[in-house]
């Protein structure tokens, strides 16, 4: 609505119930969201949610965003097409924009991973991984198979609670083979969700191959670790930081010390 097209793009938030360890067993009451607002203005214009007052209800849209929506222009004119976000139940979303339809209109998306507790049935400690991170979006040609693929890369870990040992955290690459298709409202309702189960395991070896049956990898952190920041994509390569707490602190917030990691 403002002379340079510009919006701000931003999740809901975060809802401290996710202060405590486990899986919630009732939807986050805050920041289940996405929302678009005028820069100029800040007038909201556009809205996912839960419920029924948003532009794009989506029921599963259960969990707070309290993290960067990833937005990108796939053609180069200047338009956001394509967007991915991530949840503090481990989930992973990707939606299409339609630029210059309405609000009713103007965007389509869903779930297109659930590598936490949330959607997958698992809710044990171990299980519940939470992303606070935003996720790392970049275009690679596999060379083995000749084709070209979105990679989601993304790493879990219990910021609100670093030294909370229970989670069995992990670093996942993603692979989206839609780069530049817009996925239908009905695509992204029949979605084949990724799993955990879906992704090929790398840590502690080499020369792994992803065949065009495989959806990804996952690199499980060793030693309690687990990644508190978002990763960097460049020249083929990810690059994040893991955290290792030295002594258990339990579900205090008291200070404690630990070791960093920097992986490439």
């Amino acid at each position: 609505q403002n002379a340079d097209n510009a919006v701000v793009i931003v999740g809901g938030g975060y809802d401290t119930v996710h202060d405590t360890t486990g899986h919630p067993v009732v939807p986050d009451a805050v920041g289940a969201g996405i929302h678009v607002l005028d820069l100029a203005s800040g007038a909201e214009l556009w809205r996912a949610g839960p419920d029924a007052g948003a532009d794009l209800t989506l029921a599963g849209m259960t969990r707070a965003f309290p993290n960067q929506i990833r937005v990108i222009d796939l053609t180069g004119n200047g338009m956001a097409d394509r967007m991915y976000a991530s949840d503090l139940g481990g989930q992973v979303w990707r939606f299409d924009v339609f630029s210059g339809n309405d609000p009713s209109t103007l965007v389509t998306g869903g779930v297109i991973a659930q590598l936490g507790a949330e959607g997958t049935g698992d809710t044990s400690l171990a299980a519940t991984r939470r992303f606070y991170n935003a996720p790392d979006v970049s275009v690679f040609t596999d060379k083995h198979q000749q084709r070209r693929f979105i990679a989601i890369n993304i790493g879990s870990g219990y910021r609100a609670h670093p030294f909370d040992l229970s989670a069995t955290d992990r670093f996942y690459s993603l692979r989206d083979p839609y780069v530049f298709t817009k996925l239908t409202q009905n695509d992204y309702d029949n979605y084949p969700v990724i799993l955990d189960g879906n992704l090929v395991e790398v840590s502690g070896q080499s020369g792994v191959v992803i065949t065009q049956n495989d959806r990804g990898w996952k690199f499980t952190v060793p030693g309690n670790q687990k990644i508190l920041a978002d990763s960097i994509t460049f020249d083929d390569q990810v690059f994040f930081v893991a955290f290792s707490p030295d002594s258990v602190a339990g579900a205090t917030c008291s200070a404690g010390k630990g070791t960093n990691y920097l992986y490439r």
